[in-house]
């Protein structure tokens, strides 16, 4: 059984950096997008587990709403 962690955007904004790649291998804290609210706000979106990344769900530049789904990330 593989368990994943949904990475989702706490906030509407804009993907102003993308840091991972599917397949990738990430630790628990590590920074995976950077995005920027509508306020102007910078706000990095961290990996809360150990994992290996799925397929991007979002491209660079795109706008994203709150809960919209960034990525996963699969823990073995």
């Amino acid at each position: 059984m593989v368990l994943k962690d949904e990475i989702i955007a706490r906030l509407a904004g804009t993907i102003q950096q993308i840091s991972c790649q599917t397949g990738e291998y990430v630790q628990e804290g590590e920074t995976l997008f950077v995005l920027v609210s509508q306020e102007g706000e910078t706000i990095p979106v961290i990996s809360r587990v150990s994992g290996k990344v799925g397929e991007l769900e979002v491209e660079l530049g795109e706008d994203v709403i709150a809960g919209m789904i960034l990525t996963v990330v699969y823990m073995e």
